[in-house]
């Protein structure tokens, strides 16, 4: 039984009792949104902060 198997068999048996298994995914965001992100929360943070 190898990894991906054992992730199989556990998304079924959860699964089967009603629970919902997200899977992960992976995107690539570029610097440009996280940076402004960052900026308007520490800016927001800032401003409630004073």
């Amino acid at each position: 039984m190898n990894f991906q198997s054992v992730i199989t068999l556990l998304h079924h048996f959860w699964g089967d009792r009603g629970c919902l298994i997200a899977q992960p995914y992976d995107i690539d965001i570029p610097n440009v949104v996280v940076m402004s992100v960052v900026h308007l929360v520490g800016g927001a943070s800032k401003f409630i902060y004073r």
